[in-house]
């Protein structure tokens, strides 16, 4: 219950006692419930618990209030030897904004440098201490101050806990889940550091020529999807390059996105300078087609972008909050419309009016579509669909499940293709487990759980669904089966053979099966494509580092039908 985001743990990290109370059955009680002891459980009941509680804190009030007190107190002393956590900027200020003003809408000091400072500090996940130095704009959050358990619950990057006994999630560090490179500090608040009073601001800019050749908008920043979405919605033309180059002195990679003047109307210069600054998106303009280094802007690696049209799955066997993550980074933060379409809807749905269906995650998927449906899915798929399955919605998309890809889990794994140490292994633990307690099976099932853990994976930043990443990332893995690398697909991202685990807990055999395991699939379907993100790139929507990686698949596979 360490992790900031329950009724309560939050409490217990603002100097509150946090509880819960589930008394007379929840939601479903109504007025009352009756109890399988027979015994009428009703509101009042459950009324009278809060009130109980407000006497209870009314006759103990000096204890409490001088708790309360000692809470703070004590916390402007720090938290150990680690006296601040650095966040750069990087190469997504608008994240590094983001994250800064969760921790203002807390009540948690923020400081920012002025100008270059240097003092020792080690990166995250890093083995060791050594002297760095921070560029002006990089934030300093320090632990001595009065929200500096919050502080430290918040963003600290690997969680210590001995006992396994996780509500739901193990790990959960808020700079890792937006992407962002930080620090852990000995060093005290810097001199150059100025307190940050309001939320900042990310103004994006135009940087080079003001009417030029063409327009180039980088991929690093979460917010170019958006920059990208409204330029299409005004009818503007856009290409994608395929391979890297130089330009304007400066490193374009994989998944930039050119605009050439020519080929769009009059508004294009208004509507890019309009857009990138409400974005926060810097967008460089170049004189000439002609790059320094690498392909030019004439290049047949340069493609046409089409404005994508979606639908996503929703209703049964869909999980509503995943549809909700969903919804909500469409719709509310990127303000990209989409079709809601029931699963039970599908087989009556013209599906040639979309370029990308999404399956998140969910139940049995094969509850609802027959063999003649996913023949249907499989079709529009050949005829250039690009068909995206979100953890259970991937494994719909598995061999065993639809067929529509040769996918395999790894607890799928034929008999005659394990070795000889996997047949011992498995005969071993089926050979104990028939011996276990029932308390023991419990147990058992309880630590075999990976409850919501940090994990590194690496990614293919030459693949469409891979732009604009580093070849490094850290993404969030709950309990779901690993999945087989694939030779008929392509792996987009994959977890390393060794040190996949960074934060959290995983047991021992489970984090041994994660090793080499798949994590982004991408199968060729004809003209289409399948991808299986094994996981969750939306969790929560607090885990805004991944988002790209789905927006990707959706805004660069889809090809001109």
């Amino acid at each position: 219950m360490f992790y900031p985001g329950y009724g309560d743990s939050w409490p217990t990290f603002n100097g509150a006692i946090g509880m819960t109370y589930e008394q007379a059955g929840g939601s479903r009680a109504a007025l009352a419930v009756r109890q399988p002891d027979g015994k009428i459980l009703t509101l009042r009941d459950r009324a009278r618990t809060g009130i109980a509680t407000l006497e209870t804190s009314i006759k103990n009030r000096k204890r409490r209030l001088e708790d309360f007190y000692r809470f703070w107190e004590t916390a402007l002393k720090g938290q150990g030897k680690i006296r601040g956590y650095v966040v750069k900027e990087g190469d997504d200020p608008v994240r590094a904004a983001q994250l800064v003003t969760t921790l203002l809408e807390q009540g948690i000091e923020v400081y920012q440098m002025q100008a270059p400072t240097a003092f020792e500090a080690q990166r995250f996940f890093a083995a060791r201490a050594s002297k760095q130095e921070f560029p002006k704009g990089t934030y300093y959050v320090s632990t001595e101050q009065p929200e500096g358990r919050l502080a430290r619950a918040l963003l600290e990057p690997t969680t210590v806990a001995k006992d396994t006994f996780f509500y739901d999630v193990s790990a959960w560090s808020l700079p890792v889940a937006s992407g962002l490179e930080a620090y852990t500090t000995a060093s005290p608040l810097p001199a150059t550091a100025s307190k940050v009073v309001e939320p900042p601001r990310v103004d994006g800019k135009i940087i080079g020529e003001k009417h030029p050749y063409a327009y180039l908008i980088p991929w690093e920043r979460n917010n170019a999807v958006k920059l990208v979405w409204q330029l299409l919605e005004r009818k503007h033309t856009l290409s994608v390059a395929r391979k890297s180059f130089e330009a304007a002195h400066r490193w374009f990679g994989p998944g930039t996105v050119v605009v050439l003047a020519g080929l769009n109307n009059d508004s294009l210069d208004t509507d890019i300078e309009g857009l990138a600054a409400s974005d926060g998106v810097d967008v460089y303009g170049v004189a000439s087609g002609l790059t320094e280094k690498g392909i030019s802007l004439g290049s047949q690696n340069i493609t046409p972008i089409k404005k994508p049209k979606i639908a996503v799955v929703t209703g049964p066997p869909v999980s509503s909050s995943d549809y909700g993550e969903l919804w909500f980074l469409f719709e509310q933060e990127l303000q990209i419309p989409f079709t809601a379409l029931r699963a039970t809807d599908v087989e009556r749905a013209d599906l040639s009016q979309f370029d990308v269906l999404v399956l998140p995650d969910g139940g049995n998927y094969r509850s609802v579509f027959d063999s003649s449906m996913i023949d249907k899915l499989k079709r529009w798929a050949q005829a250039g669909g690009v068909l995206i399955g979100i953890e259970g919605g991937a494994q719909f998309l598995t061999k065993s499940k639809s067929g529509i890809t040769p996918e395999v889990l790894k607890t799928e794994k034929k008999e005659a293709d394990k070795t000889k140490e996997e047949k011992e292994a498995e005969k071993a633990k089926k050979d104990s487990t028939m011996r276990l307690t029932l308390y023991e099976r419990e147990e058992n099932q309880r630590l075999d759980r990976i409850p919501g853990t940090i994990f590194r994976v690496i990614v293919d930043t030459t693949d469409p669904t891979g732009y604009g990443y580093h070849k490094e990332v850290y993404v969030f893995k709950s309990n779901g089966s690993p999945y087989e690398l694939s030779a008929a697909g392509h792996n987009v991202a994959r977890y390393p053979k060794a040190n996949a685990l960074v934060s959290g807990y995983v047991p021992k055999e489970k984090g041994e099966k994660i090793a080499d395991a798949a994590y982004i699939i991408d199968f060729r379907v004809g003209r289409g494509h399948a991808v299986l993100f094994t996981e969750d790139v939306a969790f929560r929507r607090f885990w805004s580092g991944l988002q790209k990686l789905l927006l990707n698949s959706v805004f660069f596979l889809p090809q001109p039908r």
